[in-house]
């Protein structure tokens, strides 16, 4: 796939939505399962929709939707060998169909055939352009790859089609790989800004946050992390962390015990307790320290006098 494609711009073909709304109004008319399988998919019950789009296939042969929603169930219960008869099926019917080709090339990425997916997802773009989803799986083919420069390039062409979409999660992810923590930053705070509850995202800001030495941000970020997911031991484990580096040493004890408790077997959390409780120790003996060389000057100087 050449940058040609990948950074092709223009509109969907009219033709190519007047027929999706025609062909979705036509199911409706002569498949009354049909609907009740979507809704069934769209719900996570994959066994309820499985049935209900067999029938939608037998009441609408000649449709594709029915065909497409059947693969989508099939690669969410077996994976695409199940589901790639289907798939070629529901294209037959849908040529047209943007939204067909994209989720083919999804489900041929995903089980690592890159050149088909290729294929498919370019497809999708030809027909819809601002499509953020295809191009977004367009950067993770380019990545499996190992051009991560062109990786690069479709995943801002995701952000600029869909802002909302996970762009800005995967340009996040490729910064990290090479070290660019500014970089990093900016994608993730962009990335929460779109869903707040990102937990990966959450937590690699935290972490990159506390590698600048930005203490009070991971910390921030760490319990910015607890509230949507309380009791999560890596959370726990970097807010300790970020109150051990602070030299707040009281709290890293505390957040650190708990994250112990969560997971016994977390070996960081375990060294960083016993690295805050040395730490808080030599803090504590510093003024003892400190005021007996006072106290022995003091006494030397009267003794000396004498």
């Amino acid at each position: 796939m050449d940058a040609r494609t990948e950074d092709a711009v223009g509109q969907a073909p009219l033709r190519y939505a007047a027929a999706a709304v025609l062909a979705a109004i036509l199911i409706l008319a002569v498949s009354p399962s049909f609907e009740a399988g979507r809704l069934a998919y769209e719900a996570g019950r994959m066994q309820e929709a499985s049935v209900a789009l067999e029938r939608a296939v037998a009441e609408a042969p000649e449709e594709g939707e029915p065909y497409l929603y059947r693969a989508l169930v099939a690669v969410e219960i077996g994976g695409l060998a199940s589901a790639r008869a289907d798939f070629e099926q529901a294209i037959a019917r849908l040529p047209g169909s943007a939204k067909a080709h994209y989720h083919y090339g999804d489900a041929l990425l995903t089980a690592g055939e890159l050149q088909a997916a290729a294929r498919e997802l370019s497809r999708a773009l030809e027909i819809e352009p601002a499509n953020g989803w295809a191009r977004y799986r367009l950067g993770d083919l380019l990545r499996a790859r190992g051009d991560v420069a062109g990786a690069l390039r479709a995943y801002e062409a995701s952000t600029r089609a869909d802002p909302k979409g996970a762009g800005f999660h995967a340009i996040g992810d490729l910064a990290l790989a090479k070290g660019d923590a500014k970089g990093a930053r900016q994608a993730y705070a962009k990335d929460l800004e779109r869903f707040p509850e990102c937990y990966e995202a959450r937590m690699n800001l935290a972490a990159v946050r506390l590698q600048d030495g930005d203490t009070d941000g991971a910390a921030r970020e760490y319990r910015a992390s607890l509230r949507d997911h309380p009791g999560d031991a890596k959370a726990l484990r970097g807010l300790g962390l970020a109150f051990s580096r602070a030299g707040r040493y009281e709290r890293a004890i505390g957040a650190l015990a708990q994250a112990i408790e969560v997971d016994p077997k977390d070996a960081e959390a375990q060294a960083a307790l016993r690295g805050a409780r040395l730490r808080q120790r030599l803090w504590l003996a510093v003024p003892v320290f400190v005021g007996g060389i006072l106290v022995g000057f003091a006494l030397g100087r009267k003794f000396g006098r004498r």
